[in-house]
């Protein structure tokens, strides 16, 4: 997952959490980890972020 970060560009985070699939909406993180931006760049399965 790639993120927004404090307006000054992109952060890149791995999280756990549980989800409404009927809703597709995300109902609790339970966890999340910062990674390299490098990594989330590399990872063709990402979609390019959001201008």
């Amino acid at each position: 997952m790639q993120t927004r970060s404090n307006g000054y560009g992109y952060g890149c985070a791995c999280l756990n959490v549980e989800t409404n699939a009927k809703d597709k909406r995300i109902t609790k993180v339970n966890s999340g980890k910062t990674l390299p931006l490098a990594r989330c760049r590399d990872d063709k399965t990402l979609p390019k972020p959001e201008m």
